[in-house]
């Protein structure tokens, strides 16, 4: 039995090929998760992560931070990973209409410590807004 035309045609298979790239594309770009995270307390576990880690592509993920948010991530991980300061502890604390990710640290001299983190509510997710200048 012989195939019909237009399964031989190479247009068609261009088409078809071209077609399943853009719909698998499509399907990789909507698997990325959203950036940020549930709820406030997901948010202060995922930041004491990438801290401890030095993930700054984490960390990156969960600051809304306009100008220089991969800057300020890679700063701040830095800080965090390379020594001079480790995570104790990660905390909500609410004041008011705010909410705050608390990061405890203790420095490599012992000094204990605690970042406040304004955290925020965008399209249904948290992340966070600032991040302390030193």
């Amino acid at each position: 039995m012989a195939q019909p035309r237009t399964l031989r045609s190479p247009f068609f298979w261009i088409m078809a090929g071209a077609t399943a790239w853009l719909f698998t594309i499509i399907l990789l770009i909507n698997a990325q998760a959203d950036p940020g995270s549930d709820s406030p307390e997901q948010l202060a576990d995922q930041v004491g992560q990438a801290l401890r880690a030095g993930d700054t592509g984490d960390l990156e993920g969960l600051l809304t931070i306009p100008e220089d948010g991969a800057q300020a991530a890679k700063a701040t991980t830095a800080q965090f990973h390379n020594g001079q300061v480790e995570v104790t502890s990660t905390r909500v604390q609410r004041s008011g209409e705010r909410t705050y990710v608390m990061v405890g640290y203790r420095t490599s001299d012992g000094v204990p410590g605690e970042a406040k983190l304004l955290a925020g509510h965008h399209d249904g997710r948290w992340t966070i807004d600032s991040v302390p200048s030193r």
